[in-house]
Parts: structure tokens; sequence; C-alpha cells
């Protein structure tokens, strides 16, 4: 039997033939068919008083969501999302003592040919740690995110370039980007897959979508993130919430809250990590980072990513006062004034992670940006951030 795992750390993506049976193929595809009637039907209602249809109808590759629109009828939709094969294989794949869908989706043909896509990778440099940090991370403690995709229907669209997971950008590469993101790579290849076979990526790898035509395309996409691992991964958010459970059965509830309890989890480490900064306590910030973070080599990585929740908080929590749903949102463990400490302690780091001014590298989902796109901060680890908390004393701490 191949090892699946050498081949994905190996390449950055497997193949993995034959992740839906023949048998069950047709069951599946009758109901993802049926769910994507439903989001048709749910863009037909959102037309406005004109008649317009919203934009997400004529994007270049539609998807919907199988979570706004699944219900018992269809529910095979999700569970094969839990299935060993997924799950369970995502589980071994990261060889994490658990794992929870981020993702569950399904790409489909839009209604007009749109062509190409551009070469990407998932990595927003504003939003993550810089890719370099990201792939090393990865490396010395293995995968903590794994993106799928299995179509319905015989399927080519995915090209990669293999290797480009484990290293930045080639001159070469960046040069052909510059010249035309949306035509073939050198080094790149086309993924192709019979229908009910899998491809298994790391997202940081340099892929493309080859052709969005009208042509008849059904293609499941998941994501799947470790819990329990050596790694904080770079990927962690749920585009789920409970409520779409109470049309399933009760099994299948008991397992997403169980990835909610997984979350909540983390999200308590996450707190006391930056409670830990807030009071200078430099032993609980490290005892406390090194459960979030277990592995040794790559914990910066996992600094920098809780550096760019820090920035968000201040959005987060006017989000939270206008009616977001409170309860799953980590910026209301906070006060205005105790996230207005947390953004002192991490302004050293963001300084160090920011560019001279904005600039862009192709490749990459956003840009221009005024971070660093591949490179970590030169000579500041873990040591150097507590000791940038000194810097931060000068100013007073708000009373809370």
């Amino acid at each position: 039997m191949p090892d699946l795992r050498a081949q994905l750390l190996d390449q950055g993506y497997v193949i993995i033939p034959r992740t839906i049976s023949t048998e069950r193929l047709d069951g599946l595809r009758a109901s993802f068919e049926v769910l994507v009637r439903r989001q048709f039907d749910r863009w037909r209602r959102e037309r406005d008083a004109a008649g317009r249809w919203p934009d997400s109808y004529f994007a270049r590759q539609p998807r919907v969501l199988i979570q706004t629109v699944v219900d018992a009828s269809t529910a095979e939709a999700v569970e094969f999302c839990l299935d060993d094969g997924t799950l369970g294989m995502s589980r071994r794949l990261m060889r994490a003592p658990h794992a929870a869908p981020t993702l569950m989706s399904l790409m489909c043909n839009p209604t007009e040919d749109h062509g190409p896509d551009r070469w990407h990778r998932d990595i927003r440099p504003a939003s993550l740690a810089p890719l370099a940090g990201l792939q090393h991370d990865a490396r010395v403690n293995g995968p903590a995110y794994v993106q799928w995709n299995i179509p319905l229907h015989d399927d080519a669209v995915l090209w990669v370039v293999p290797g480009s997971h484990w290293r930045v950008n080639t001159d070469e590469e960046n040069r052909a980007l510059a010249h035309d993101a949306s035509a073939p790579l050198p080094g790149g290849i086309p993924v192709e897959l019979n229908a009910g076979d899998a491809v298994v990526y790391l997202n940081t790898m340099l892929h493309w979508g080859s052709d969005y035509s009208a042509r008849l395309r059904r293609t499941v996409h998941l994501g799947y993130r470790a819990f329990g691992a050596a790694i904080y991964p770079h990927a962690h958010a749920f585009n789920w919430d409970l409520g779409f459970t109470s049309r399933l059965s009760a099994a299948t509830r008991r397992q997403f809250e169980r990835f909610v309890e997984l979350h909540a989890d983390e999200r308590r480490v996450i707190e006391a990590v930056l409670r830990a900064a807030m009071r200078r306590d430099a032993d609980g910030f490290v005892r406390e980072l090194a459960i979030l973070h277990p592995g040794v080599e790559g914990r910066m990585v996992a600094l920098v990513l809780l550096s760019k929740l820090v920035l968000r908080l201040p959005s987060l929590a006017e989000t939270r006062s206008a009616g977001y749903d409170r309860r799953k949102d980590i910026a209301d463990a906070f006060t205005a004034g105790e996230i207005e400490t947390l953004g002192r302690r991490f302004a050293a780091l963001d300084a160090a992670l920011r560019a001279p001014a904005d600039h862009f590298v192709p490749g990459f989902q956003d840009g221009p940006a005024g971070y660093s796109y591949n490179d970590m901060p030169a000579g500041f680890g873990v040591d150097e951030f507590i000791a940038s908390w000194g810097a931060a004393a000068k100013l007073p701490d708000p009373v809370t």
C-alpha cells in the first residue's frame, strides 16, 4: 500500500482513487444536485427589484456551502464529509489526535465561460504568517490543515506545481506570473481525476483553476484542520455553526458539537496566552504558548498568527456589538481596554513583520500588502517578543 502521507509531504498533494465508491457515486450525485437546485432557488429569490441576480451567481467558480442548504433528505452530503475516508483520512495524514471540517462546499461550473483563474497559494500576508515560516513550521512539525477536491464527474481543472509547498516562488515563476498569472507555469501539471477520486493537497502550494467554463462541474471541496497536533493550524476557523445540524440526525449533531468543544478548548488556551502577555507573565506565556503549539521549532509562527488575531480584535468587538453571535468570538473575552493593552504588547512584533512599503509578490491571493510575503522577521523570536514588553511598559495600561 502506498504511503499516502509520504506522498503528500514530498509532492504537496496526493491522489486517493475511489474515495467515493462506484456504488455510492450515483446517490451522492443525486443529493448534491438537490443542493445545487436549492442554491439556485436562493439566488433567484435574492434578485433585486430590477431582476438582477446576486454577484455570487455570476462568480467564475460558483460554490454551494453544504451547511446552508442541507436537510435530512440530503444528509448524505454532510455524512460523507464525516466519513473515515475523508475526515478519518485527514486525521491520519496530519497524524493528529483529532480533526474537524472547516469547510464543506461544492464547486460548480458557471453559466458562461470565464476561462482560467490565476495561479495562487491560499495565503494572505496581511492576515497570516509569512510563507516561508508557514512552510517551515509544517515541514518540521507536520501539516495541520489539508484541502480536498473530490469530483462527482471527471475533472482536470486543478493544476499544481509539485514541491512548491516547501519553498517560495522561484525567479522564473515570478517572471512567468508577472507576465501572465493565468497561463501554465513551468513545472505545473494537471491533476486528472476520475469521478469519485480525490486529491488532498497543502494550500501553501502553487495551484491553479485552469478552466472555469460552462462544462458541467460538481467537485466537492473540503478543508480539515487538526486538533492536538504539534502545530497551531494557519487555517483554523469553521465556516459553519451548529444551527444547521438541527436539520440532521442526533448522531451527526453530536459529532459537530464535539468539533465545537475542541475549538472552544483551543480558544481557552489562546485566551490564556494573551492574558499572560497582558500581565507580562513571561513564564505563563511560554507555558501556554507551548500548549497551543507543542512543537518547539516553528513556535514563533504560532505567535505571528496570534498577532494577526490581536490586530483583528477591535473590529471583531465592533461586529460583536452590532449583533454578531458573541458566544463564539474570542473578542468577547476581552474588554476594550484589554484589547488596547494587547495591541501594545504585540506592537513590536507587528512592526517587525511589516515591509518598508506596500508591495506585491505574484502567486498570493491578496496584494499589494505592507507585510513581508515570504520571510519571517530576522532576529525576532519568542524571547525578543517577551523582551519587547519592556518597551510596552513605558505606556500606562488602561484601567479596566
